[in-house]
């Protein structure tokens, strides 16, 4: 997760669909680093937003009884009243809660009682339910943050802060942190939660270094000094050409970095190859308006690829049919829900051959776009499974400016695949220790993988054939290995 401020590019947040506070519909947020479970995905994530820091301040700030019960009450209302997800029993949440009473009790500060009520909401099994407090909430939609530009996991410090990656043009990386490492020591002190870390921009921090493997002093500690910095958490798309047949296409979020006329560019360019990788890799979903604009470059415009099934529907589902509302398939055969579709422009959508890569991080709108591309346009699928993190939520608001997230609809493809719980398996598994995009596409298993699929492809049946473009080759975003 990052060494920053920003919930949903702390790690794993950014799984969900959600709608935020003004009401429009977000699937998740960007730059997922890993995603241990579904299941578990926002107590991990908010175990260590709790410790959290903001212009140098600890936010271990303390909480009443009262404020306690009230937060407790408004979130029974929201889960009874609004939740839904197939086959999930919300009324059972007071006995639910009445396991974590103790430890609520004790909670005595807003980090400590966040995540306890996170555990407890975790029972319910998916992935999209939680208590963010009201700092996370202030964070929600900021795209920088200050610190020293690491993402990390976020299960425990007893050894240290292992860093899973280091952020690009980052002042870790001008230290000389690399992925692998473990940091140990703050300042002197024994690091025990990533709060340490975190300052004010401009300030110095003194870290001792655990170096890991493959460094020249693997196993061997040593000091460093980093200069705290505002970090942009923005990542562009970018379009490699992996040879003369086929490119790549990075697309990071579908959040707020993601640009629909430059992804319009770089698909123009894209038309000028016979194979384009898509690589939605640790991309955890973003606006929805934004993932139906990329259906819209890679399929006709108006192309429903799924429905969305929310608890009204499923109410007067069961009032009409006296049916079980956890058959998605029968309500949708029904009529009811609404269609996920393909934006309708001007814009040409891409015909070649489609192959795109996920991973664990591969969340929400990523799921629903690659389970498109699999069902409508034979895309194989490479690397390894996704999230299975497919609710649509929305932010609301509680007592003391807490928010709850409340899952609302459920979905299913147009060929009737339930993606939440469900993660997507590859076509073609490839697993990596860990790999950066800073590297050559060519020295990337994964898109090796994907691009012998598509050769292979290309063999059994030749691919439409593509106009050229007359900047197919050139013009800025297009990236070619020296």
């Amino acid at each position: 997760m990052f060494e920053g401020i920003r919930p949903q590019l702390a790690g794993v947040a950014g799984v969900h669909l959600t709608m935020n506070p003004r009401n429009s519909v977000v699937f998740g947020n960007a730059l997922l680093t890993r995603i241990l479970s579904a299941a578990r995905a926002a107590t991990l994530l908010l175990a260590v937003l709790a410790v959290m820091t903001f212009a140098g301040r600890t936010l271990a700030q303390p909480i009443s009884a009262e404020e306690k019960e009230s937060i407790l009450r408004g979130a029974e209302r929201l889960i009874e009243q609004r939740a839904f997800a197939a086959g999930v029993d919300f009324k059972k949440w007071p006995v639910m809660l009445d396991k974590y009473r103790e430890r609520i009790d004790r909670a005595a500060t807003v980090p400590e009682f966040t995540m306890v009520v996170n555990r407890a909401l975790n029972e319910f099994g998916i992935s999209h339910i939680d208590l963010v407090t009201p700092r996370q909430a202030e964070q929600i939609n900021r795209t920088s943050f200050v610190g020293i530009g690491i993402r990390h996991r976020g299960d425990g410090y007893e050894q240290g802060l292992r860093v899973n990656e280091v952020i690009e043009g980052s002042p870790a990386q001008a230290a000389g942190l690399k992925a692998g490492d473990t940091i140990v020591k703050v300042d002197g002190q024994q690091l025990t939660d990533p709060s340490q870390i975190r300052g004010e921009e401009g300030s110095v921090v003194k870290l001792t270094v655990l170096r890991g493997e493959g460094h020249e002093n693997a196993g061997k500690e040593e000091d460093i000094e980093v200069t705290r910095a505002t970090i942009s958490t923005r990542e562009p798309d970018t379009l490699k050409e992996l040879d003369s047949k086929t490119a790549v296409l990075y697309i990071p979020t579908f959040s707020a970095g993601y640009d629909p006329r430059a992804v319009e560019r770089l698909i123009t360019r894209a038309k000028g190859y016979e194979n384009l990788i898509i690589d939605l890799r640790s991309n955890g979903g973003g606006a929805v308006t934004n993932l139906t604009h990329f259906l819209g470059c890679l399929l006709p415009g108006g192309t429903v690829v799924g429905t969305s099934i929310s608890s009204r529907t499923a109410e007067r589902f069961a009032q009409e049919t006296g049916k079980d509302t956890t058959d998605l398939n029968a309500i949708v055969e029904w009529g009811g829900g609404r269609k996920m579709t393909a934006r309708r422009g001007a814009f040409k959508p891409y015909e070649g051959r489609v192959a795109v890569l996920i991973n664990g991080g591969s969340a929400s709108a990523s799921e629903i776009f690659a389970a498109a591309m699999r069902e409508l346009r034979d895309a194989p699928l490479v690397g390894t499974p996704t999230a299975g993190a497919v609710l649509v939520s929305s932010y609301m608001r509680l007592e003391s400016g807490f928010q709850m997230k409340v899952p609302m609809s459920d979905y299913v493809t147009i060929k009737g695949v339930r993606l939440e719980g469900n993660p997507l398996e590859p076509d073609v598994a490839v697993r990596t220790r860990r790999f950066s995009r800073a590297a050559e596409v060519t020295e990337d298993p994964v898109v090796k993988a994907a691009a012998e699929r598509l050769v292979a492809m290309a063999q059994a049946k030749p691919a439409p054939e593509q106009p050229m473009p007359e900047d197919a080759r050139d013009g800025k975003n297009m990236v070619k290995p020296e």
